[in-house]
């Protein structure tokens, strides 16, 4: 009588061994593949806000700008304008919020008092540069507003017109009523993943993988 055969036999352990290799192969690859993903999905949103933020500053005619935070609190990128009744704003890549040291002590305009201070409450100061008030864009395409970056991180920004490279806070991408902006280099990162984004002065953004240059993009 013929014993029956317990067990696997060589040929059936090499070929699961195979088969958990290929497997675990496919699942290295795949987790390699989604920090390019994720990277790619972020540069579209980001390119699509910053291009539209041109087109809506030519068409309205209004200062218009697309704000970034550069510390990762936030991975919303909201898109704002300047109303027409507020003076013109300069062309700033810092977004502040505080009262400039230098003007602490003058007074602020009041539409209600265009004359200001007098007699004994008058220091002699004069009213303190014009507040710029952004406000969100209104109308119908309420998904260019803003956008999500998700895990997608700004980690600087270079203004090489303005000699100026900013790694931290928050940073704004401004175009004029024109059009027109300052050229800017944005360095995205994720998951040991770069990209790099070229903000042309007169021209739509230009997205390259990887950490470019200036020198280099421009060649």
């Amino acid at each position: 009588m013929r014993c029956r055969q317990t067990g696997f036999t060589l040929m059936e352990i090499v070929v699961v061994m195979i088969i958990i290799s290929l497997v675990a192969g496919a699942v290295v690859m795949g987790a390699g593949a989604l920090p390019a993903a994720r990277v790619k999905a972020g540069v579209r949103r980001l390119v699509s806000i910053i291009k539209y933020a041109g087109s809506h500053a030519r068409g309205a005619g209004v200062y218009t700008r697309v704000v970034l935070d550069l510390d990762g609190g936030s991975s919303s990128v909201p898109m704002e304008e300047m109303p027409p009744q507020y003076p013109d704003p300069p062309m700033d890549p810092h977004v502040d919020t505080e009262v400039d040291p230098a003007f602490e002590d003058w007074p602020a305009f009041d539409p209600d008092n265009p004359l200001g201070p007098v007699g004994a409450e008058d220091d002699g100061y004069p009213f303190r540069p014009p507040e710029y008030k952004w406000e969100k864009i209104k109308g119908r395409l309420t998904g260019l507003r803003a956008v999500k970056l998700n895990k997608v991180t700004v980690e600087r920004i270079l203004f090489p017109e303005l000699d100026l490279e900013l790694m931290d806070g928050k940073a704004a991408i401004v175009f004029s009523p024109e059009g027109f902006t300052h050229e800017a280099f944005i360095y995205l990162y994720a998951g040991g993943r770069e990209g790099t984004i070229w903000i042309r002065p007169w021209g739509d953004p230009v997205y390259f993988p990887g950490h470019m240059d200036p020198q280099e993009i421009r060649k």
